[in-house]
């Protein structure tokens, strides 16, 4: 099987928010090497979930990771996204697709908190 990596985030009128998951993404790349990877986006921005899984499965991957750019489980997480890839699925029925969790209450997420803190301090 040939994975590659379905990051999801909400998506934004704004172009320049949208950049900043698609650096996310570009940094879990260089950093860590994960390729196949695409940034998607729920609603708002491209490419969507649908464009994105697409772009997977033209680069001959048969096993999808989704990972949400979510920090907690909310209406999203919990129906939003498995909603929209159990539709999906029906049009790629030997892609298997596995569904990662948001990043939640993360020790790494509270020393980023605390750093902004002290950089507004």
């Amino acid at each position: 099987m040939k994975t590659g990596i379905l990051m999801i985030a909400h998506g934004s009128r704004l172009q320049e928010a949208n950049n900043h998951a698609v650096a996310i993404g570009r940094m879990v790349q260089e950093k860590h090497g994960v390729e196949p990877l695409v940034v998607s986006f729920m609603e708002l921005a491209k490419p969507s979930m649908a464009e994105g899984l697409a772009q997977l499965v033209a680069a001959g991957v048969d096993d999808v990771k989704v990972i949400p750019l979510f920090l907690y489980n909310g209406v999203h997480i919990q129906k939003d996204i498995p909603e929209e890839l159990e539709e999906l699925q029906k049009s790629y029925p030997n892609i298997q697709i596995t569904v990662g969790r948001p990043l939640g209450a993360d020790e790494r997420i509270a020393q980023l908190i605390f750093e902004r803190i002290q950089e507004v301090s």
